[in-house]
């Protein structure tokens, strides 16, 4: 249904555009021979809610690292997920590498992030996020591996090149938060984001070790057999989606009660952002 372009999308509107892309997705992958499991928050709502956490507007999708490049490799082949869905990630043709993970966009809309900057060449739109899982030897990030360690150092040069600079609470604390902003931007996105990248490609597979974790999201290292084993199927607005096989201890793991709503205070959207309809829908 066509839209104008001013016409800016309410919470619903992003959630059935998202399913719509969960959908395709899903779609893609069976016929791809695609692992992939609903991950974080979106796990949290299947579990809990048979559907979107209701004051959420978010999808998040987990890979296996292998798949997830194999997913890269098939859209560099030609394959779409849908006319009107693009695959934007580091190594996919014609795409700017920001991020170190990979993003779906539906094409049909225009979204403004309002923390980050302008960057030549990317066009954000309503989105689900496709995180990578890698493995490791250690259990927690304190332990530390340099893989991890050398990932975490050029995300945060990525995050200060593409968001913008705030200011400190006083005079000192601004200088060093431009001292450090300043290589980060000189550097651009574009380098600290390829050389996430490289890393995440060199990193073991997730099956190869006793522990895992998705490089963007370090702070959290989870045991691997949360992942092993068939895929768990859970409602997600009415489909049956995969889910990981020992869904909830991961999500004991990542929430702790998780079964428990949070204060009302804590039920909003972490995403500060304008979505709106492109032009000509």
């Amino acid at each position: 249904m066509a839209q104008e372009q001013a016409s800016e999308l309410e919470l619903e509107d992003l959630k059935r555009i998202e399913f719509e892309m969960l959908c395709a997705f899903d779609d893609f992958a069976k016929k791809h021979g695609l692992c992939y499991w609903l991950i974080y928050g979106t796990l949290l709502g299947a579990a809990r809610h048979k559907g979107f956490i209701p004051w959420d507007d978010d999808v998040d999708i987990a890979m296996p690292k292998n798949d997830y490049y194999r997913l890269v490799e098939l859209v560099n082949n030609g394959e779409r997920i849908c006319d009107h869905i693009d695959l934007d990630a580091c190594g996919v043709q014609n795409c700017i590498p920001y991020r170190p993970f990979a993003k779906l966009f539906d094409r049909r809309t225009s979204v403004v992030q309002n923390e980050l900057v302008p960057m030549k060449g990317v066009n954000e739109a309503v989105w689900i996020d496709i995180f990578p899982f890698v493995g490791t030897e250690v259990s927690s990030k304190q332990d530390g591996e340099q893989y991890i360690r050398s990932f975490d150092l050029n995300q945060a040069l990525l995050r200060r090149s593409s968001w913008h600079f705030t200011k400190g609470d006083n005079i000192v604390g601004t200088l060093r938060r431009l001292v450090a902003w300043l290589p980060a931007k000189i550097g651009g996105y574009k380098r600290w984001a390829t050389a996430c990248d490289n890393i995440q490609k060199s990193a073991p597979d997730m099956f190869e070790k006793q522990h895992c974790l998705s490089l963007a999201e370090s702070s959290y290292i989870y045991p691997t057999k949360f992942f092993e084993g068939d895929c768990a199927l859970l409602e997600f607005e009415g489909r049956q989606f995969p889910c990981l096989p020992h869904y909830e201890d991961f999500l004991a793991f990542r929430y702790g009660n998780w079964k428990e709503f949070p204060p009302e205070s804590e039920r909003t959207s972490t995403h500060n952002m304008t979505a709106r309809w492109a032009k000509g829908q």
